[in-house]
């Protein structure tokens, strides 16, 4: 890089940088989640829990299991979402702190990956390319992902829980951590949660500034929701 010139932005990776870089996160969240024990102490994931689903932290986060598939959304929230200063997240104050240790990609992929809003999306069309299209049903907004794995697995019409992670380079958008697929019914009752945030933000639409507001709405309707399926199971886990 030339004296001078700006850091790579992470649009500017090529193919090769970005699959790296995907692979990359899975590192970087395990880095921060040590350094979270490190700076706040064991009780820091015990809080993060408490305040990403309503429930008491300590003995809940006591019980989930290391390969629990709510830790595909939980985790990333906790590095990337947390605020364990109410001012800046958990990476955010990595960087601040450690950032001069930190390679460059490592410092633009924190930046790229950082504060995404979790929101309910509806399957519009899927091709075996892995190219995804894809409704926020809270955004009322479209979006086209890259995602092999979402392309297999969903169907149109499926919905899922999650949020999309920026693109980069010639990759494209993909979803972020495991997709939880949700039963097409939820569709409806999205839709009134969507009405009660409209409501509480007094607005005629819901922008990102409000589903970054009312998140813990948003993940409290998705954590109710898996309870429900559970209780259709007969509570079978």
């Amino acid at each position: 890089m030339q004296s001078g010139q700006s850091e790579t932005q992470p649009n500017q990776w090529s193919a090769v940088e970005t699959r790296q870089a995907l692979e990359r996160e899975t590192e970087l969240v395990d880095l921060l989640i040590d350094y979270a024990g490190t700076t706040f102490g064991d009780e820091a994931i015990a809080q993060a829990w408490l305040d990403f689903s309503g429930e008491d932290g300590a003995q809940e986060a006591e019980g989930i299991e290391d390969d629990d598939p709510i830790n595909d959304i939980f985790l990333p929230w906790f590095v990337f979402n947390w605020m364990p200063d109410e001012a800046q997240t958990l990476a955010e104050l990595f960087v601040a702190t450690k950032g001069d240790e930190m390679a460059e990609a490592d410092r633009a992929l924190v930046a790229a990956l950082g504060r995404r809003n979790l929101s309910f999306f509806e399957i519009k069309k899927t091709a075996p390319s892995g190219h995804v299209e894809l409704r926020d049903l809270l955004l009322e907004t479209d979006a086209s992902i890259f995602d092999e794995g979402v392309a297999a697995e969903g169907a149109v019409g499926d919905v899922m829980f999650g949020a999309i992670r920026p693109g980069f380079g010639a990759v494209g958008s993909t979803f972020a951590s495991a997709p939880f697929f949700l039963d097409h019914e939820l569709v409806d009752e999205v839709e009134t949660l969507r009405a009660e945030i409209l409501k509480a933000s007094n607005a005629a639409t819901v922008g990102a500034a409000a589903l970054a507001t009312y998140q813990a709405d948003v993940i409290g309707f998705f954590l109710d929701s898996l309870g429900d399926g559970e209780e259709d199971d007969g509570g079978e886990s």
